[in-house]
């Protein structure tokens, strides 16, 4: 009977919201001890890339630009290391930092931006864990981040290279908690932060570009038994989102005469997606002369070889060759924007032309994409897409269901070569598995055999205190 009475003390203790916290705590570095090994191994041989590119000009006053042997879209393997062209290659919120790194901390940049990672992977967890928590309380928030911290793939990602990767998962991650905030509670003030946030989170994060159109659309709906709320609070999510990414978008029209919201480049991995591998099997896909660089059977073989860096890097390749052996009139003075969409052209007609062939190829970049962090994200994935339908009623879920959907959506062009290409979303995933959880143990059956649990647990209480 004592036994009992002490694991009912237990149980309650485990229970007890102050306490979640630090129990969750313990478990994270538990769970996380793998990702700090990879972290101590990796640490030594980090590199950056295109981000590190631009940031190391802007350091020697080049300014927001790429040298002639980092220009994508050029042959810079001929390029001029002396010479530099202004670009809108990557996010400018870590590419800023990570210039700023450099001309603090010199020589150890990689390990202060390795400092800067582990931040933000902070507060991704906070977000998370404050995000979950309000569908089921700590426990539930305890669940969000014990998923995060369990997925070593998801930290591999994170440390693997320096990449803008866990800041875009920070601010994703506080997007959602600032957008579920909303549904729960909505009020001018938090219409008008979310805004601010949903703004910062496309600059750090471009992915998030389709967002904020799907947010409109969901602050419409929930509040459509009043025009005057809806269109109200529509548009001070609009104008506060505008103020923040307004800047850099007039940098960008300025600098190449054309509307390019925060980055290039979408044209360039879209043709990598489509053309590219489609051109090993499909002749005269890529409208060149020039042949590609190895063949395959079929649209799963191409695209499956895309995840080879020996086959990848050969077709990058090929598409600089292949339009400079064919250009269209004016090729050659285009600038990085022009060519850029001039990829994307490309690959949209072949899209058009061949419907059949790049449903069989999306079908495999999905399969990719859902299975980038392996069995463990799939699994993930398959319980955050179960809460999402489960959950759509409650309007907090929404702005969950639209983050994870209008992220994932490109995904049926753009080939997931790396962790890093699906590593910003994850939070927003985990949160939603933690959702499905708490909707298993808020079920009937989960909630009797809790009522049996309480009431075993506290007949000796009563006893002992007799």
């Amino acid at each position: 009977m004592r036994r009992l009475a002490r694991a009912g003390v237990y149980w309650r203790s485990f229970l007890n919201p102050r306490v979640v916290p630090w129990i969750t705590l313990v478990l994270v570095g538990i769970v996380s001890m793998p990702t700090l090994r990879f972290v101590w191994h990796r640490s030594g041989s980090v590199r950056g890339w295109e981000a590190d590119a631009i940031a190391k000009a802007i350091v020697s006053g080049q300014g927001f630009s790429f040298a002639g042997t980092e220009r994508w879209l050029w042959e810079k393997w001929k390029g001029n290391p002396n010479e530099y062209f202004p670009t809108a290659w990557v996010d400018p919120v870590f590419t800023y930092l990570l210039a700023g790194a450099h001309w603090v901390f010199g020589h150890y940049v990689y390990l202060a931006m390795y400092a800067c990672t582990f931040l933000c992977i902070g507060l991704m967890c906070v977000c998370s864990y404050r995000t979950a928590m309000r569908f089921g309380g700590a426990w539930v928030g305890g669940i969000a981040v014990l998923i995060l911290a369990a997925n070593l793939s998801l930290g591999k990602a994170f440390f693997d290279d320096i990449t803008n990767s866990a800041l875009a998962a920070a601010t994703v991650s506080a997007a959602a908690l600032v957008c579920v905030r909303y549904f729960e509670q909505p009020s001018l003030k938090r219409a008008a932060v979310m805004g601010l946030v949903i703004g910062f989170t496309v600059l750090a994060c471009p992915a998030t570009t389709y967002f904020p159109v799907l947010l409109m659309a969901a602050v419409v709906l929930f509040h459509r038994s009043d025009l005057k709320t809806s269109m109200g609070r529509t548009a001070v999510l609009v104008l506060c989102a505008a103020a923040v990414i307004a800047p850099w978008t007039i940098r960008n029209y300025v600098t190449f005469g054309d509307f390019i919201l925060v980055r290039n480049g979408a044209g360039q991995i879209a043709w990598d997606g489509t053309v590219g591998p489609a051109s090993t099997f499909i002749h005269g896909a890529a409208k060149s002369p020039v042949p590609p660089p190895w063949r395959s059977s079929g649209p799963t073989e191409a695209v499956q070889n895309m995840l080879k860096k020996e086959l990848r890097i050969p077709v990058h390749r090929y598409q600089v060759q292949s339009l400079t052996a064919a250009p269209v009139p004016g090729y050659q003075s285009m600038d990085e924007a022009e060519r850029d969409e001039l990829s994307m052209s490309r690959a949209i007609q072949f899209v058009v032309k061949h419907p059949l062939v790049s449903a069989q190829m999306a079908a495999v970049k999905v399969w990719i994409y859902c299975t980038r962090f392996g069995t463990y994200g799939l699994l993930v994935l398959m319980a955050a897409l179960a809460a999402a339908v489960i959950g759509r009623r409650d309007a907090r879920t929404w702005p969950l269901t639209l983050l994870a959907i209008s992220y994932s959506l490109p995904f049926v062009l753009v080939i997931a070569y790396f962790g890093r290409y699906r590593a910003p979303i994850e939070p927003v995933f985990s949160v939603l598995a933690a959702i499905a959880a708490a909707q298993i143990l808020t079920s009937p059956l989960a909630v009797r055999i809790r009522e049996t649990l309480a009431a075993r647990f506290a007949r000796p209480d009563a006893s002992v205190g007799a």
